[in-house]
């Protein structure tokens, strides 16, 4: 099965997005924060959703890092406004604004090339 870490300090956010991820074939870990995140970062990670602005390391380390330990997985950034964070964009990273609706979340992981209903990239 596909695995996916979601990072947001909201725990709402968190678990709205685990649920519509566990429907659709995922195994899910959780980060509360920047710092956790990094530590929850593993190369049988397929796919990485972070909150642009949460605590703990900033964004473009975040980024860095991702790229750095799990080169291969698909990484989706998240954020409250309507423009993709300059670091998101620069690492080749997708964007979605929040409030996440669960057609744009198909279109992007579909788009994104990650995998989906179980099907593994």
């Amino acid at each position: 099965m596909p695995q996916a870490l979601v990072a947001d300090d909201d725990a709402l956010v968190r678990y709205v997005l685990r649920c519509a991820l566990e429907q659709r074939g995922y195994i899910v870990h959780e980060a509360a924060n920047g710092a956790e995140l990094i530590g929850g970062l593993s190369t049988d990670l397929d796919l990485i959703f972070m909150d642009g602005a949460m605590p703990g390391p900033p964004l473009a380390a975040r980024l860095d890092a991702a790229r750095l330990l799990v080169p291969a997985a698909c990484v989706i950034v998240m954020s409250g406004t309507t423009a993709a964070p300059a670091e998101a964009v620069g690492a080749g990273a997708a964007y979605l604004a929040k409030p996440v609706g669960l057609a744009e979340l198909d279109a992007e992981l579909e788009r994104f090339g990650c995998a989906v209903a179980g099907r593994v990239r």
